[in-house]
């Protein structure tokens, strides 16, 4: 990892348009626990440790198996499985979700408070959809960095095929969206929520600018 001035010299030197800056709205926490350089399409990372990590925890090895990945992400992802038994769980039913679940749940509540997250939007959540589309696009930026798809193709499905999803799934504010990764992560994945929830605190309310505070989620197209 580089030090801070050589992070902040990597942005400047692989600015993009204010036209594009939005939407790396997205896939901006994944990017942001593994290489905080949200502010650009470009990555730091080695990249033939992407590609392992790409193939170790996605089976993606090449330019078909991250279209197939992503096809399944947008189409119906863990939204798919989850959907509805997250929805009967909000409406009432705790026996809806497993006993993990709940508790991870339980757990991402607890950390919340600790990193500045407003635990209203997690009181708000109706939907785990952010989790399939933070995904998707972490995925379609991290193929780029590795060669298997072009930055032209990077940025036509983040603009035209992730950020139509997003908007139509009725986002308000990047905090909603948090709140709907955040909570999908839980049901699905478990793990640490301060993992994750440090660096979504950051890019709402640290000290440095960030694309979810420069740009509002109501600026995607």
């Amino acid at each position: 990892m580089f030090g801070k001035r050589k992070r902040l010299k990597f942005i400047e030197e692989n600015k993009v348009s204010k036209d594009n800056q939005v939407y790396l709205g997205l896939g901006n926490i994944l990017v942001d626990m593994n290489d905080i350089t949200g502010y650009v399409l470009e990555m730091r990372i080695n990249v033939n440790d992407f590609k392992n990590l790409l193939a170790d925890a996605w089976e993606i090895s090449d330019s078909k198996s991250f279209a197939d990945t992503l096809e399944w992400l947008l189409a119906e992802g863990h939204r798919g499985e989850f959907g509805d038994k997250f929805e009967q769980y909000k409406n009432g039913d705790t026996g809806a979700l497993s006993g993990k679940a709940t508790m991870a749940i339980k757990e991402l509540y607890e950390y919340a408070e600790d990193y500045k997250f407003d635990k209203k939007y997690l009181d708000e959540c109706r939907s785990i959809s952010a989790w399939d589309f933070e995904r998707a696009a972490f995925l379609t930026r991290g193929a780029y960095h590795v060669g298997y798809i072009s930055q032209d193709e990077a940025w036509n499905i983040l603009k035209n095929r992730i950020a139509p999803a997003v908007v139509s799934a009725g986002f308000h504010s990047w905090q909603d969206y948090a709140a709907s990764f955040l909570m999908g992560r839980s049901i699905c994945y478990g793990a640490d929520p301060g993992d994750v929830l440090y660096p979504i605190s950051d890019m709402l309310n640290g000290k440095e600018a960030s694309v979810w505070k420069e740009y509002p989620i109501g600026e995607l197209k």
